[in-house]
């Protein structure tokens, strides 16, 4: 979501592709905490049934082996609590805003208890961060490797029309959050400097070679910086964000459109 800009230091043109992090760095972002899986448990205090037949040791070396790469995953139950809880958490935040987030009433609209909460999220924070995460590494994989024109395969300025809408888009959808986010003593989501960092240099890419004119890295973050601002926000707030997203488009255009003065 628009905020600080990142630092003005060149960047190497690979970055913006951000790969998978592995289970545990996503739930360390988060502030999440998910039981390990069984095979790594059996593993790490010697369970037999983990490494096949007593006494046949290249198949537990092997069995081992695949245990110790094996990512662990979630259970079906803990997934839908999960889920129930993020689904709660942003009613609530849509319905009543920031303040409606507490523990005890995101707990009672989820549905589970309290300590479930606490469990998976740590704290409000915690909360707050994964609520943050979602929409955010959705966007990223979809400009990273989805289809066009927001992925890969489309025009430098089909793309970039496509990336300040979706980014609207996720303001619009998120924009309570935000408010809460912003509104209360909460530290920055560890991923925030990736997340900016990414936007910012995929939109001076695009912007540089669809506008190779122009200084895209200004006109860029300035670009960027409407999409988050007051006046954004107020419009969404007030009901027009289809208004909102067809100005937001207009404005990139105008960027994209190269005139020549008589």
């Amino acid at each position: 979501m628009p905020a600080e800009q990142p630092d003005r230091q060149p960047r190497r043109a690979t970055e913006g592709v951000i790969p998978p992090r592995p289970a545990s760095s996503a739930d360390a972002a988060t502030g999440e905490r998910v039981a390990p899986n069984r095979a790594e448990d059996s593993t790490a205090h010697g369970d037999s049934t983990a490494h096949g037949a007593p006494g046949d040791r290249a198949s537990s070396t092997q069995a081992g082996a695949s245990a110790e790469r094996a990512v662990p995953r979630e259970r079906a139950d803990a997934a839908r609590n999960r889920r129930s809880i993020l689904d709660a958490t942003r009613r609530l935040l849509a319905e009543h805003g920031a303040d409606a987030i507490t523990m005890d009433r995101v707990a009672a609209a989820a549905g589970v208890g309290k300590g479930t909460i606490f469990h998976r999220f740590g704290n409000r924070a915690g909360l707050l961060h994964a609520l943050v995460a979602e929409p955010a590494e959705a966007l990223l994989a979809a400009i990273s490797t989805g289809p066009p024109p927001l992925g890969p395969g489309a025009s430098a300025g089909d793309r970039l029309l496509a990336f300040f809408d979706a980014m609207t888009v996720m303001m619009a959808e998120n924009v309570e959050l935000m408010a809460a986010y912003t509104g209360s003593a909460i530290p920055p989501h560890p991923r925030t400097a990736e997340f900016h960092g990414t936007w910012d240099h995929h939109i001076t890419t695009l912007l540089a070679e669809a506008r190779p004119d122009l200084d895209a890295e200004a006109a860029g973050r300035l670009l960027f910086s409407s999409v988050g601002s007051e006046v954004a926000r107020a419009m969404v707030r007030a009901g027009e964000t289809e208004r909102l997203r067809n100005a937001i488009r207009a404005l990139v255009n105008s960027v994209l459109t190269i005139t020549h003065s008589a």
